[in-house]
């Protein structure tokens, strides 16, 4: 049991950021509540592969899986999910990478990290304005309420109207 908990000082200060994130973005906006419950779910993965040494095969499973979980529907309710997916997607080109044996583990684990911390970051920038990871706003004022996704618009931007 042990070797599943961080022991260096940079995996502790992940584990660190990612709680703080997660806490941080819930008190903020809980429209982001699937991404903050993927995040943890995918560090325990993420952590059982390094403490067994498993493959990168098997990590390459836990990152697209946290990807195509934040793909369901409800989920794109944050503009969050799409983003923080893509980014579990690359990780997912750096295990295979890994596994051809042209990079290292400790150069995947590398850019695995880097990466986890651009969706931290993202996370945090999305959720600091209370509801700015909301992306269903402005489609939810449509009269007929469809799915339709409304990308940002800032609101200095004047939106031409529909014919």
């Amino acid at each position: 049991m042990i070797d599943f908990l961080p022991v260096t000082p940079f995996s502790v200060a992940g584990t660190v950021a990612l709680f703080l994130t997660c806490c941080f973005a819930l008190w903020r906006d809980r429209a982001v509540w699937p991404v903050a419950a993927v995040m943890p779910a995918n560090w325990v993965a993420t952590r059982a592969v390094t403490a067994w040494d498993l493959p990168g095969a098997y990590q390459a499973v836990a990152d697209s899986s946290a990807a195509v979980l934040l793909l369901f529907p409800q989920h794109l309710r944050s503009s969050l999910a799409l983003p923080v997916s893509a980014l579990f997607a690359l990780m997912v080109v750096f295990s295979a990478v890994n596994d051809l044996g042209l990079i290292g583990r400790d150069t995947l684990w590398a850019w695995s990290d880097v990466l986890g911390y651009c969706q931290l970051l993202l996370i945090v920038g999305a959720t600091a304005d209370f509801g700015g990871g909301r992306r269903r706003a402005v489609a939810d004022r449509h009269r007929d309420r469809d799915t339709y996704l409304g990308g940002a618009v800032a609101s200095r931007v004047q939106v031409p109207p529909h014919p």
